[in-house]
């Protein structure tokens, strides 16, 4: 990969580490459907992302530039890692 490094965080499975249906978990959802019902950061940006992105690109071990994007599964990273890395 030309001598880049990625990161690859995923967190699906991860939500219920904190048990079923946990009050917390349950409150902040609700506190966000009440603000976007839907997020799709490649039909339209949305406030939120871009701090998140942002604040990653900070944290990154990486000197030079660094992007961020998120996806939904490591399959959709990998395919657009890959087609952003073709010739």
């Amino acid at each position: 990969m030309e001598g880049k490094r990625y990161m690859d965080l995923a967190g699906g499975g991860g939500v219920l580490n904190v048990g079923h249906r946990h009050q917390k978990v349950t409150s902040a959802v609700q506190d966000q459907l009440a603000r976007y019902t839907h997020t799709a950061f490649q039909v339209m940006a949305y406030e939120p992302y871009m701090l998140l992105a942002e604040k990653l690109n900070g944290l990154t071990p990486i000197d030079g530039p660094v992007k961020a994007i998120l996806f939904t599964t490591g399959a959709e990273a990998t395919e657009n890692a890959a087609t952003r890395l073709s010739p």
